[in-house]
């Protein structure tokens, strides 16, 4: 009787993952199928393909090392724009849906969180994730929201994604803190209850090194960087970066917008500066001079539909500035569209140089699969040259640095 009980137990817990499975199936196939959707309607936003063969094949890759090799911590190392959000949602899918029943992942035990304070990332990654992992998705503002649920894959056993490690990691900020509470940063409990922590970020020199203090059990991987992606080095080779300008300087602003008009002759497009106070107060001077058009992005002005399809869709009878505040950084893509109507672009010079903002900067979210055609201007993108090269230095050999 004993032995029976048990059999019928076994089979219970292997039907309901079972089910797991096809209900994770059905949840991916569904967001597949509304991307597409979306992307046949024209939304800039969707893309041509919900995952790409390199990120599965990445994805994994990634699966294989988290569960062959005994790491509970793995860092993906990529580029900025080099395609992140398709192997976000294969991961979790691939761990939720993995045929091997003592590695299999519930789905309500994944989380993704990211240390930025960005309301924006949180939506469109809600809108965009399969519907089964969606309520857990948290930003920085609700990350304390989290807690109940990575308390329980700490009991449980499951998968955390951080999305831009580089924000909010450092002790004593909350991100940090939440791990700890949960005891998520338990080594005994991470691997006793078989919990992964992945990490990813476009610059992740910093915490690379913090990693190697978890000895063998973390890894580095580096995501495959397609043929077609246009990364800094490409950009170098073409002669599209410059040297940033300060724009302090009534000056030094001068020689942007004129070289804007040399560069374009006559083709209209829209320039993005990132710009503190003084910066504006230039900016402002050479858009009544020079004639352009002027709009500010910012954390409280942010574009409006009407102007969305005044700049990127409507003909342009004119050169517009829009000046960036806090807005398109890390995680924030621009879609390819509006790549196309985007010319020079010019980050905010400043004395002490960070290369993980600057790689982040104005000049990264140029970065990605643009497919321009031949003869299309594009740039010159401004940013510290000398961030850059010790990016490119990085991102060849990651754990060289």
């Amino acid at each position: 009787m004993m032995a029976a009980m048990l059999v019928s137990a076994s089979v219970t817990v292997a039907a309901l993952k079972d089910a797991r499975r096809a209900s994770v199936n059905s949840s991916f196939e569904s967001a597949k199928a509304a991307n597409h959707n979306r992307y046949l309607e024209g939304d800039p936003h969707a893309t041509t393909q919900y995952v790409w063969p390199n990120q599965i094949a990445d994805a994994e890759n990634i699966v294989n090392l988290l569960t062959k090799s005994g790491a509970v911590l793995l860092g993906i190392a990529k580029e900025p724009q080099v395609g992140m959000t398709g192997l976000l949602h294969y991961i979790p899918y691939r761990l939720c849906t993995h045929e091997n029943n003592d590695i299999v992942v519930a789905p309500k035990n994944v989380c993704i969180l990211t240390g930025m304070s960005n309301l924006a990332w949180e939506t469109d990654t809600k809108r965009d994730f399969p519907d089964c992992f969606q309520s857990q998705i948290f930003h920085h503002g609700k990350l304390r929201e989290a807690l109940p649920i990575l308390k329980r894959i700490a009991q449980e056993g499951g998968c955390v994604i951080i999305d831009e490690i580089q924000n909010g990691a450092k002790e004593n900020q909350v991100l940090h803190q939440v791990l700890i509470e949960s005891g998520l940063l338990n080594m005994n409990v991470l691997e006793t209850k078989n919990v992964k922590i992945i990490t990813a970020s476009a610059t992740m020199i910093k915490h690379i090194h913090t990693a190697s203090q978890w000895g063998g059990k973390a890894t580095i991987y580096k995501m495959t960087i397609p043929c077609n992606y246009v990364g800094f080095q490409k950009l170098k080779e073409a002669g599209a970066l410059r040297q940033w300008k300060n724009m302090n300087s009534l000056d030094a602003t001068r020689e942007w917008f004129n070289e804007i008009v040399t560069h374009y002759e006559g083709e209209f497009r829209v320039h993005l500066v990132r710009a503190n106070a003084k910066m504006t107060a230039n900016i402002q001077q050479c858009v009544l001079e020079f004639g352009f058009g002027l709009i500010e992005h910012n954390s409280k002005d942010k574009l409006t539909p009407e102007q969305n399809r005044m700049l990127f869709h409507d003909p342009l009878t004119r050169h517009w500035i829009i000046l960036v505040k806090g807005l398109w950084r890390a995680a924030n893509r621009i879609p390819t569209l509006y790549k196309f109507r985007i010319g020079s672009v010019h980050e905010q010079f400043v004395k002490k140089v960070d290369n993980d903002v600057q790689a982040q900067g104005l000049p990264g979210r140029m970065l990605g699969y643009p497919g321009y055609p031949e003869g299309h201007k594009i740039g010159p993108y401004y940013t510290s040259l000398k961030a850059i090269d010790e990016y490119i230095a990085f991102a060849d050999d990651p754990l060289s640095q």
